[in-house]
């Protein structure tokens, strides 16, 4: 958090009372404070420090101790480009397990790293108002890992891998159920850390491993609309990704000897993504990924035509039909992508979000914004959502 930017700017908390909102300002050495409450008259206080480094310190500190307690910042006016929304994630850590509502205006979070309890946390980028709702335990595990947050459309149910489970939680009433499990035969069929439970941009649609099987199901309701048996005894799915018109469901699948060095794999050269059309559950296209390279992240694209993957440190997209590739970016540079309601592949970089438009991916837009190390990008009609560093930042879009 830059010091210069956050200078001046209004936290809020929304209670029983009214708004709760702070602010502070550094004045040469000085850090000037302003806290009040509903409409009632702010309480000033001035801390003098040695040095003017020294006071932006302190708002930084003094700030974040307030998001971490449900403040958020909270702009509605904002243009594009310009901050509209921003958010601690509670225990600090990365800021990747997040989703928002096909209108914008909810954001749903999983905090779980680990620790004996867990959180999901409902954010409203209306009023500011933040919900927290603990994370029933997860019998025989002291550990609570989350992976993966994905939202209804109305943002009013939530859905979250916990450790080996996939569940559900409304976002009313608090009330959580399991709908799923990569459990097979009593052991995990995938890694939970690297198969996430992905969504279509309509929010309609659900993709997910559940047993030895990949399943897109409806997002509301649960309905099964396809199924397939995933991975064998030597090769493992280590990916999934589901189209944004939900139409299309794809895997990486990679032979266990490439992954781990397993000598029962030896013989398993396997290491392609598979692609099946939901509709009729055929596979319509198998691309290789060559020798010994992994890819961390798939997508479809909005128009089922082609698939990007980042296997060999670059990415690109691949042809369905012809397994033509075009390079559409560097990997090395640390820049996390996701599609724009406008069809636009989306790229932030860390201090800038570019749009490329597909099928050549040549960028046609630029927009700065401020500087953040980013692990996942959202985006909505009028807004990207960038997650990374334990802070949440919506903007406003002209998308």
């Amino acid at each position: 958090m830059d010091p210069k930017r956050w200078s001046g700017r209004e936290v809020q908390k929304i209670g029983p009372k009214g708004a709760r909102r702070w602010s502070a300002r550094v004045v040469g050495k000085e850090l000037r404070s302003a806290a009040a409450t509903g409409a009632g008259a702010p309480r000033l206080s001035t801390r003098t420090c040695a040095t003017a480094g020294e006071a932006q310190a302190a708002l930084i500190k003094a700030l974040r101790t307030k998001m971490l307690g449900d403040y958020v910042f909270l702009r509605p006016e904002a243009a594009v480009g310009e901050l509209l929304f921003a958010m601690a994630l509670p225990g600090g850590g990365p800021a990747d397990n997040f989703d928002l509502s096909a209108d914008g205006e909810t954001l749903f979070v999983g905090a779980g790293r680990g620790d004996p309890k867990a959180l999901v946390i409902r954010a409203s980028l209306r009023s500011g108002e933040v919900e927290r709702f603990a994370v029933a335990p997860d019998p025989g595990h002291g550990q609570l890992f989350i992976h993966g947050a994905l939202v209804d459309p109305a943002g009013e149910t939530g859905i979250f891998g916990l450790n080996a489970a996939v569940r559900s939680v409304d976002l009313k009433t608090g009330a959580w159920a399991p709908i799923a499990s990569v459990l097979h035969r009593g052991r995990e069929h995938v890694n939970p850390f690297c198969v996430e439970p992905q969504r279509d941009a309509a929010h309609r649609r659900l993709l997910l491993v559940n047993g030895a099987h990949l399943e897109v199901r409806a997002l509301s309701g649960g309905k099964v609309l396809f199924k397939a048996p995933i991975g064998t005894k030597t090769a493992e799915c280590r990916r999934i990704a589901l189209s944004p018109s939900g139409e299309l469901a794809a895997a990486y699948v990679v032979s266990r000897r490439i992954v781990y060095g397993h000598d029962d794999a030896r013989g398993d050269d396997t290491n392609e993504i598979q692609v099946w059309r939901v509709s009729d559950g055929a596979r319509v296209a198998t691309i290789p990924i060559a020798k010994e390279e992994q890819p961390e992240q798939l997508a479809l694209t909005p128009d089922d035509r082609a698939l990007l993957h980042d296997a060999g440190r670059v990415l690109v997209a691949v042809e369905l039909a012809s397994q033509a590739t075009t390079k559409v970016l560097a990997r090395d540079h640390g820049a996390i992508w996701a599609w724009a309601p406008s069809g636009d592949l989306a790229v932030f970089d860390g201090l800038e979000l570019h749009r490329r438009s597909p099928p050549k991916y040549r960028a046609r837009g630029t927009l700065a914004l401020e500087p953040q190390r980013g692990q996942r990008l959202r985006c909505a009609p009028g807004l990207a959502v960038i997650g990374g560093a334990g802070l949440f930042c919506a903007y406003r879009m002209e998308w």
